[in-house]
């Protein structure tokens, strides 16, 4: 519905304006981190307020038997998630050294491809239940908690320098948002709006090898 394009479209327009400040000011500090922070708990509160619409619910005390076991089985997810992103981080290291290659390419290869499938995962889940605002929902919160939450908590424990990989990987992120947003006000997202994504993200791959290689 129109709402939920508007939001949809406040949120791209916030992760790209976020995009271009970074590279303005070629990195993150301490006090730009703890603006980012700052933002995403504002983003977050909006979010919260606006509540969740449940329809068709007759029996509270089965929906809050429901709640309680999806809330075990996402602290455990979240734990899984935290726990591996330990061996995660000293493996992608690990091959950075070892093909003598900076760890930033591998950030924005294998590492981002890696903690984006559980996103990927959710999101294929959602439209083959016919739920597309989940799946569109799922990957601009992905990408706004990433630059707002991530970012800034990286920076208030050490403030961040873009390299050249960095750079232009902020560079792409931007040209697929201004891509992504002229999808959302037509409404359109045909197989063939999903190919040229997919085509814009090889690009993405093979020029960050060539960067890498430079």
């Amino acid at each position: 519905n129109a709402k939920e394009v508007t939001k949809a479209i406040d949120i791209i327009i916030v992760a790209t304006i976020i995009g271009v400040v970074i590279l303005i000011l070629n990195g993150v500090d301490l006090a730009f981190g703890v603006f980012l922070v700052i933002a995403f708990a504002a983003f977050s509160h909006s979010i919260m307020r606006e509540g969740i619409k449940i329809k068709g619910i007759k029996h509270r005390g089965h929906f809050s038997g429901l709640m309680s076991r999806y809330t075990i089985y996402m602290l455990i997810s979240v734990a899984v998630v935290v726990i591996s992103a330990h061996f995660i981080t000293d493996a992608a290291i690990s091959i950075s050294r070892q093909l003598g290659i900076a760890q930033a390419l591998i950030g924005a290869t294998i590492l981002a491809i890696g903690t984006t499938l559980p996103e990927l995962s959710v999101s294929i889940a959602a439209v083959r239940r016919r739920n597309v605002e989940l799946a569109i929902g799922n990957a601009l919160g992905s990408v706004i908690t990433k630059l707002t939450l991530v970012l800034g908590i990286a920076a208030i424990i050490n403030p961040i320098v873009l390299d050249v990989v960095s750079a232009s990987t902020l560079t792409f992120m931007i040209l697929v948002n201004l891509i992504f947003l002229y999808f959302v006000t037509r409404r359109v997202f045909r197989p063939l709006e999903g190919i040229l994504l997919w085509s814009v993200y090889v690009f993405y791959i093979m020029a960050m090898l060539m960067i890498g290689t430079l």
